[in-house]
């Protein structure tokens, strides 16, 4: 009795199928993640108006 060989299953897989995930990913962080607005601060001001000698150190 003659056994038939069984066709090995290929562990490869296709590599377009990994970049529409990594894209998929990618646009799905980018439209939930929060966006940190910059908010303007005031730097004081010096009293004196005398700048401060500059030398080599």
């Amino acid at each position: 009795m003659a056994l038939k060989k069984r066709s090995k299953v290929s562990a490869e897989f296709s590599m377009s199928s990994l970049t529409d995930i990594i894209f998929l990913l990618l646009i799905f962080f980018m439209l939930t993640s929060n966006f940190v607005k910059i908010q303007p601060f005031e730097l004081p001001e010096s009293d004196s108006k005398t700048v401060a000698p500059t030398s080599a150190v």
